[in-house]
């Protein structure tokens, strides 16, 4: 049996991403709907840098130190964003107490 909150985002998926013969652009519209969807923890920061070229931001919740995690979203770097992963980012830092680098 799947919990509460994995049947919500399969839910959303369902709703906002028909992934079945859908486009590379099509899905990256569909993950965008999903962006924000879910509430960063109480007092998390968000600091957008660059890595080199790359898009990045440290994401840390109140009382991260300064080991860090490197997150890199999946999607093949063809569909989801820093923004559509940010919450996991977020969560994984008020689990582990380590600030995130999130790589886009």
């Amino acid at each position: 049996m799947i919990s509460d909150e994995l049947g919500m985002v399969i839910e959303a998926f369902e709703r906002h991403a028909p992934v079945v013969g859908a486009t590379a652009v099509e899905l990256r519209a569909s993950m965008a709907v999903m962006e924000g969807a879910t509430p960063l923890p109480a007092g998390t920061e968000v600091v957008p840098i660059r890595a080199g070229d790359v898009p990045a931001e440290w994401v840390s919740a109140p009382g991260a130190g300064s080991s860090t995690v490197i997150y890199l979203h999946g999607g093949g770097y063809c569909i989801g964003t820093l923004g559509t992963h940010r919450h996991l980012v977020a969560h994984l830092s008020a689990a582990t107490g380590m600030r995130g680098l999130a790589l886009d």
